[in-house]
């Protein structure tokens, strides 16, 4: 897919005529142009994720997940600029993912989106878990259920995604 603007990302100014590759996503209802436009960018994943200790969320304490460090340290510093997102995703009738706020270096869920896969089926790196997880006897891998083991899942980085 080709529905974004590299040079744009970086923080060359840009007139419309100059982001036309970002079409259909490059300007909002009111005609404004969009930072980060395109329709990858429009698109960005916005699920969320939580992890518990337990059975029940409520009676279970939670799992925090690290969601700095998940992108390549040369797109945080050479691919997107300290910028901040514009007019992006900001009307929940239309919107198509996550919005973007801030500047855009410091969105690292953004930069892991942008990050154009190689295959078909890919996974995005969403988080990190930095400590052990313990499997709940009969909770099956990682408590997905369908009985299993007991055991740990190994720290020192497991991810999300």
């Amino acid at each position: 897919m080709s529905s974004r603007s590299d040079p744009q990302l970086r923080g060359a100014s840009s007139s419309s005529a100059q982001l036309r590759e970002c079409k259909p996503q490059l300007e909002n209802e009111a005609g404004d142009l969009v930072r980060p436009c395109g329709l990858i960018a429009w698109s960005l994943f916005n699920d969320t994720y939580a992890v518990y200790r337990g059975n029940q969320v409520a009676d279970a304490a939670r799992i925090p997940a690290r969601e700095t460090g998940i992108a390549w340290p040369s797109d945080v510093e050479d691919r997107f600029s300290d910028l901040p997102a514009e007019n992006h995703n900001t009307d929940p009738a239309t919107r198509g993912g996550a919005a973007v706020t801030g500047p855009m270096s410091e969105d690292e869920h953004l930069i892991v989106w942008m990050r154009s896969a190689t295959l078909p089926r890919f996974r995005k790196l969403w988080g990190i878990i930095e400590q052990d997880l313990e499997v709940s006897a009969g909770a099956g891998p990682l408590g997905r259920g369908g009985g299993g083991r007991g055991g740990t899942a190994p720290a020192g980085g497991a991810g999300l995604g």
